[in-house]
């Protein structure tokens, strides 16, 4: 499932996640960072963010992005206690590509290490569950239009989440990827709490709910 945003005839992606069942069921997704990291990473271009949960409650989140230094991909990957990162000539992170690999424990005052709270993660089948992934805010005439990876050839299905970004100029809006039981009183938007706009799409698997949604937040000359 995905979340795209629409311009004219092209489509951007913000968010894809699903479930992926091996020898354990989890949640995979990526996430467009846009420059939000060249602060932090100012070597680093085309930053994405990926994020597994499994089952067990074994989670880690991961930064990927392109070094223009050393000229090498670098995976930096986010653990409740650790991390390791993995750089390679290859955007794809073959085995036999692979330059480096480095694992330490994290740096407490490091805010690069900061991206994950520093417990482990519970499992999906240890009471209830409501697991917020990831959510970002943007405000529509902000510069935003030019930081999209626009792309003609994107097709969105059914089950995607599809923001016009023309029909909510001058808004902010917020995006969410939420994991949750089904049934989960969280699961379902508080009447008392209405937004101007409001949408949301999701999946289930096995009792396991995936929500995308987007909101916007009042404007002053909206008001009333």
């Amino acid at each position: 499932m995905k979340l795209l945003i629409k311009l004219d005839n092209k489509y951007a992606e913000i968010f894809n996640v699903f479930f992926r069942k091996s020898r354990l069921r989890s949640v995979i997704g990526k996430m467009l960072l846009f420059d939000h990291m060249q602060a932090l990473i100012p070597s680093g271009i085309n930053f994405h963010s990926h994020f597994t949960y499994f089952e067990d409650g074994n989670y880690h989140f991961s930064i990927k992005y392109f070094d223009t230094v050393e000229r090498l991909y670098v995976d930096r990957k986010t653990y409740h206690n650790q991390i390791s990162t993995h750089k390679n000539t290859g955007p794809d992170f073959r085995k036999e590509n692979e330059v480096s690999y480095e694992r330490r424990d994290k740096v407490p005052n490091d805010l690069l290490d900061m991206f994950m709270r520093g417990e482990p993660s519970k499992p999906w089948t240890e009471g209830s569950l409501y697991h917020i992934f990831s959510g970002f805010s943007m405000h529509s005439d902000g510069d935003y239009e030019t930081k999209f990876e626009w792309d003609d050839r994107i097709e969105p299905n059914a089950e995607d989440l599809v923001i016009n970004y023309k029909d909510y100029k001058d808004h902010t809006i917020n995006f969410n990827v939420v994991l949750y039981n089904e049934g989960h009183p969280n699961g379902a938007v508080n009447a008392d709490h209405t937004f101007p706009h409001y949408q949301e799409k999701t999946i289930e698997k096995n009792g396991m709910v995936i929500k995308f949604s987007m909101s916007t937040t009042f404007n002053p000359s909206e008001k009333t």
